[in-house]
C-alpha cells in the first residue's frame, strides 16, 4: 500500500516504474498515481537524494550578469525558493525589482551579489520576513513535504501578496503517450507530480486559494520523452537529433497537438497563481 503525501489516502494502484534519464546508469524508481487526488509520486525518497543533482545540475550553474542592477523600478519584495544560483533573481535586478532574495538547500554555501542579490542556503522552512512575491519556479515538485511547503508560504506572504508556481502537472497528454519515459517524471528528482486537485486542496487547508492554473507545455513534452524511450539520456539530447528522429510535418503536428492539449487543460506543465483567502 503507497499513502499519499497530499491527501493521506492508501491504495494499492498501478506502480510506474522509470528510469533515471539525467545521468546514465543512476537507477529505477517506482511512482504511483493516488486515486483520490490524482498526483503522481515518487513511492520512496532515496536516502542520498542531493547525489541525483550534483554540480553541474542546470539551476546550478551561475549567472553570467551578477552586477547589473537597473534602476527601481517595483518595490516588491520577493523570495525565489529552490533557486539554484539565482539566475532569474539576476534577470530581475537589471529590470529593476527592489528586493530580491533566494533560497535553496541544495547550494553549496550563501551567495550575495553585486547586484543586490542573496541566496541563502537554506529550505523554505528556515526562512524568515514578509514577501509581496514568492516565487517556486520549477522546485516545487522536488519537495516531499508540500503541506509543510504550503504552511511556509502562508506564513511568508504579505497579506495581498502572490505565490506564482511553474511546475509540471499531472495527468497530461505526454504522460498518456510515454507513461514512465515521461520525461517531466526527472526521477527521483520530481518527488510529486501534482494535479490541479492535488494544489486545490493544499491551499485550501492551508489559507490559501488557487487563483489561476494556465497550461503552457511546449514540444519538449513529445520530443524528449519520445527520445527516453529511445534511451538516449538528457545530456546527450542533442539539436541534431530532431532532425534524426522527426520530420518537418511531425515537428509542425507536435507544436498543433501541444496547442491543443494546453487549451484544454491537459498539457504537462503550468503557471500557477495563489493567494490568501
Amino acid at each position: 500500500m503507497n499513502k499519499c503525501r497530499v491527501c493521506g489516502h492508501e491504495s494499492s494502484g498501478p506502480i510506474f516504474v522509470a528510469k533515471e534519464m539525467m545521468f546514465e546508469n543512476a537507477g529505477h524508481f517506482e511512482y504511483f498515481e493516488c486515486p483520490d487526488c490524482n498526483c503522481l509520486q515518487l513511492a520512496t525518497v532515496p536516502d542520498d537524494l542531493a547525489h541525483y543533482y550534483g554540480p553541474d545540475y542546470y539551476s546550478f550553474q551561475a549567472p553570467t550578469d551578477t552586477k547589473t542592477k537597473g534602476e527601481t523600478k517595483n518595490p516588491s519584495r520577493v523570495l525565489d525558493v529552490g533557486c539554484g544560483a539565482g539566475l532569474q533573481l539576476c534577470a530581475m535586478a537589471a529590470n529593476g525589482i527592489a528586493s530580491l532574495t533566494g533560497c535553496d538547500p541544495f547550494i553549496e554555501k550563501d551567495i550575495e551579489y553585486e547586484n543586490g542579490v542573496k541566496i541563502y542556503k537554506k529550505s523554505i522552512h528556515e526562512m524568515e520576513g514578509e514577501f509581496d512575491i514568492i516565487m517556486l519556479n520549477d522546485s516545487f515538485e522536488h519537495m516531499g513535504d508540500p503541506h509543510e511547503v504550503f504552511d511556509s508560504l502562508k506564513r511568508l506572504l504579505a497579506p495581498k501578496g502572490a505565490v506564482k508556481m511553474t511546475l509540471p502537472v499531472y495527468p497530461n497528454f505526454a504522460f498518456d503517450a510515454y507513461k514512465e519515459n515521461w520525461f517531466q517524471l526527472d526521477a527521483p528528482r520530481h518527488i510529486i507530480l501534482h494535479s490541479k486537485k492535488s494544489l486545490e486542496l493544499l491551499a485550501n487547508q492551508h489559507g490559501l486559494r488557487l487563483g489561476r492554473f494556465t497550461c503552457d507545455s511546449n514540444n519538449s513534452a513529445i520530443l524528449r520523452s519520445y527520445l527516453y524511450k529511445k534511451g538516449i539520456t538528457f545530456y546527450k539530447q542533442k539539436p541534431e537529433e530532431i532532425g534524426k528522429y522527426f520530420t518537418k510535418t511531425e515537428l509542425v503536428d507536435i507544436e498543433r497537438k501541444t496547442a491543443i492539449a494546453n487549451r484544454n487543460g491537459h498539457g504537462d506543465h503550468a503557471t500557477v497563481f495563489f493567494v490568501h483567502q
